[in-house]
């Protein structure tokens, strides 16, 4: 069997390899090409990062709201204030929020009001004769006025 490839001799070795303008502008292109699409794909995973990023940062933001929420909920119960008396929650954290509900908690003391109380709700009532007797229609209701007055 006979070798076909041929080993280059020292005469082809020492010649200096000469290229056309064809050569040339080939190989700048295929280079050229190679890294527009290196820098597109790069370009293109930056964009990826950055909406990534983004996206977290609002997602972040809307944990610590829905956090504070919750805790300006909890304080709100706990302190016995008024739905109302959330405006005046400001604190960015637990410790002040928690200071500003008890501080509401001291002024506001036993001067809210009471809402009347029903205590027959959802039994049946039976109607009285006269519909211009307000009291007596409330009272038949098991609606009690522990404020003093209506």
């Amino acid at each position: 069997m006979t070798d076909t490839t041929s080993t280059p001799t020292p005469a082809d070795v020492a010649r200096p390899r000469t290229y056309t303008q064809a050569d040339l502008d080939r190989q700048l292109r295929d280079s050229l090409a190679a890294e527009s699409a290196e820098y597109e794909a790069t370009r293109e995973a930056a964009e990826r990062a950055d909406a990534a990023s983004q996206r977290i940062a609002a997602l972040e933001r809307e944990l610590t709201d829905t956090r504070r929420d919750a805790l300006i909920t909890r304080l709100i119960s706990d302190h016995n204030l008024a739905r109302e008396d959330a405006v005046l929650l400001t604190g960015q954290d637990e410790a002040t929020l928690t200071a500003q509900a008890q501080r509401l908690q001291e002024r506001s003391g036993e001067q809210r009001p009471r809402a009347p109380i029903a205590r027959k709700e959802g039994q049946p009532v039976r109607h009285t004769a006269s519909t211009d007797n307000r009291q007596a229609f409330l009272t038949e209701l098991g609606v009690s006025n522990d404020m003093g007055g209506w």
